[in-house]
């Protein structure tokens, strides 16, 4: 894809650069939350910190569902409500396809961050979804 780079962090023993995708070791110099927050969007597995790490940055989010990970739909669904996230089908990912689909990817609007703390954030997202016997909302209020 001509005029876009790529990063992928965890997907070499050591840096390497091959023509517009630099890999970079799983234990790498880079703070991942600053790969994110330097990203025009971002592919990835959903989970709890990169959507952490991609709310903060409001970078559009390529997710992909894990299969075994009981959260995933409630995540996915985090994801569609912030309006900058498609989905990627696990199968898609792995062959590549996704690629087809960077402009629609690119084209999702940065969002602003309004809250200091997404984690926060997404906690209180996923909260509203599920039945709990106490309040819980008083653990993840900012201080």
């Amino acid at each position: 894809v001509k005029g876009v780079f790529f990063v992928a962090p965890g997907g070499a023993d050591a840096a390497n650069v091959e023509d517009n995708v630099i890999l970079l070791p799983h234990r790498s110099d880079f703070f991942h939350p600053d790969l994110i927050a330097a990203s025009d969007a971002v592919v990835g597995k959903a989970g709890y910190s990169t959507l952490a790490e991609v709310s903060r940055a409001g970078a559009p989010f390529g997710y992909v569902k894990r299969p075994h990970f009981r959260e995933s739909d409630v995540l996915g669904v985090y994801m569609e409500a912030r309006g900058n996230a498609i989905p990627i089908h696990p199968e898609e990912f792995e062959n590549g396809r996704w690629i087809s689909r960077l402009d629609q990817l690119l084209s999702l609007p940065m969002l602003e961050s309004n809250d200091g703390n997404n984690a926060a954030t997404v906690a209180r997202f996923a909260l509203g979804l599920t039945p709990l016997p106490r309040d819980h909302s008083k653990e993840f209020q900012q201080p």
